[in-house]
């Protein structure tokens, strides 16, 4: 090939890049331009967005954490709850009342109220008055924007380390057009800013270790490794293997640059967590009881007042707040099976009262999804939320089955034999980030496999098994030698168009709507295959 074929080459490819960037752009700035719920009042399509926007606007226009205003709003003509979410906590507050707050940790959201402020500041809208207009516009400046940044990384990715033009140009076309990430970009999620933030780190942790780029690279990567497991928690073992592949080919001091960046995350997370709850911990690892504060022996019977206020009297150093036999105390029922709510109307605390092998312990009360009317105990969850009973059935549906990683978009074997190709040929810095990256996905696999029951519900209703979203820039990445590989094979083409054209069909099924059903599953349930 001449050096002129090669200039011309390069010239069709950033043309196509160019082209495939326009087509996904107009695409999900199509879908963003007419987003509305199913009922037709809010351009919210979901309780898991619709408990981010609550929090954007209780900021903005109420300055508070607090969404009980916003989920309990009823729009004028049929009097529905068009904000409410599942996706609820409950607390006391810090001016001691019960609250209702956003699930969902307050980084990202509070990041987003600032551009709402910014936006109702210029143009006098908001997103009560004016859910459609302002929901909209916010929807393309903090999804569509950013995304266009992440199809430009990734292709200047894939143009640096793909080999073909074959290659190159189906991983771009996965990247923009063909993975599950891409319905996200329409509802607020934090799958977007996860992902965009891996690939962020990818580039920046390559550039070192290629000597490529200078030390605030590292600092960048920290920002965005920081940042991608703010927004995905299991992402954090791709944050410290990032750390570790600096150390490993940056040294010390791209290592310190990069601690420096996490370091910004990690005070941004826990900071705004505490300003929002009084509590450290985020509010997903509010689910049970607290420590125990007394034993209580009532035998078989349902300890009564003067049990439990003579218990919480007795309670030794800080355990309680001052109690007196004067002190008014009630023993409210709960929606859990064993629970029993102790609650003190003068000082606004709460207690749990349990049954176990050994009795009746009371202890403090932690469990914040645990309120009238709310939607996450067993009784009340439905469908894919019961959570499946079978590990090794619902490894099987996450991976082959009707929320499958491959099913849905089977592209994804390229990146296991990638990997393999990565390891046996690439440099040191290669072999390391392939072999990190595949430790990786098997971890957080392996975690989100063991979770308990009620966690192993593929995402709830979303057209993927969406928590391992945030990898697709990783296995882009991974697919590229094995993508170069099939380009020298007729039959190789032509099977990297089938595994392409499944990714796209996919993706065409779940743009109306990312948290609806995959189109599998939807197909299998009309067939009569499901229980659920």
């Amino acid at each position: 090939m001449t050096e002129t074929d090669g200039a011309n080459d390069r010239q069709m490819r950033r043309m196509v890049y160019l082209l495939l960037t326009i087509i996904a752009t107009a695409m999900v700035g199509g879908r963003i331009a007419v987003v509305q719920s199913s009922t037709g009042e809010v351009p919210f399509l979901s309780a898991n967005d619709r408990s981010r926007w609550c929090t954007i606007s209780a900021l903005v226009d109420d300055g508070t954490y607090a969404i009980d205003r916003q989920i309990n709003y009823r729009e004028p003509v049929r009097k529905r709850r068009v904000w409410y979410s599942i996706d609820l906590v409950r607390h006391r507050g810090a001016d001691g009342e019960q609250h209702y707050y956003s699930s969902k940790p307050p980084l990202y959201p509070t990041m987003l109220a600032g551009v709402y402020a910014a936006f109702r500041a210029l143009t006098g809208a908001s997103l009560f008055a004016d859910p459609f207009y302002v929901g909209r516009w916010l929807l393309a400046i903090t999804n569509l924007l950013p995304m266009i940044g992440y199809f430009a990384i990734m292709l200047s990715l894939i143009e640096r380390f793909g080999k073909t033009n074959y290659g190159r140009l189906l991983a771009a076309t996965a990247v923009t057009c063909g993975t599950l990430l891409v319905p996200f970009a329409i509802s607020l999620s934090n799958h977007l800013p996860a992902a965009i933030s891996s690939a962020v780190a990818l580039v920046c942790v390559l550039a070192i270790g290629d000597r490529r780029g200078s030390l605030w690279l590292g600092f960048v990567a920290g920002l965005a490794g920081g940042f991608a497991a703010a927004n995905e928690l299991p992402a954090l073992s791709m944050t410290c293997l990032w750390g570790a592949l600096l150390l490993l080919s940056g040294g010390l001091r791209a290592t310190s640059m990069y601690a420096l960046g996490l370091l910004v995350v990690a005070v941004a997370f826990f900071g705004t967590n505490y300003y929002a709850h009084g509590s450290w911990r985020p509010p997903y690892m509010h689910r049970g009881n607290g420590p125990m504060i007394a034993r209580i022996d009532a035998g078989a019977e349902t300890p009564d007042v003067a049990m439990v206020r003579s218990a919480l009297i007795e309670a030794e150093g800080d355990a309680v707040e001052a109690v007196s036999e004067q002190t008014p105390l009630e023993i409210l029922e709960t929606t859990k099976p064993h629970l029993i709510e102790v609650w003190l109307p003068e000082t606004q605390q709460r207690y749990a009262l349990t049954r176990d092998d050994a009795g009746w312990k009371l202890s403090h009360w932690d469990d914040w999804y645990e309120y009238p009317g709310t939607y996450w105990q067993p009784r009340y969850r439905t469908g894919v939320d019961k959570g499946e009973q079978s590990r090794g059935l619902y490894a099987f549906h996450a991976t082959w089955g009707h929320h499958g990683i491959f099913s849905l978009t089977p592209i994804w074997v390229l990146s296991i034999i990638g990997c393999g190709m990565w390891v046996r040929s690439g440099s040191v810095c290669y072999r390391n980030m392939s072999l990190a990256i595949g430790l990786a996905t098997l971890v957080c696999f392996a975690f989100y496999i063991a979770r308990p029951l009620i966690d192993r519900n593929y995402g709830g209703v979303s057209c993927a098994f969406r928590w391992m979203l945030w990898f697709i820039p990783l296995w882009i990445w991974l697919l590229l030698p094995a993508a170069d590989w099939i380009a020298k094979h007729p039959l190789g083409r032509g099977l990297g168009y089938v595994l392409l054209a499944v990714g796209l069909f996919s993706v065409v099924c779940s743009l109306e709507n990312p948290w609806q059903h995959p189109w599998i599953y939807r197909y299998w349930d009309n067939l009569g295959w499901l229980s659920y």
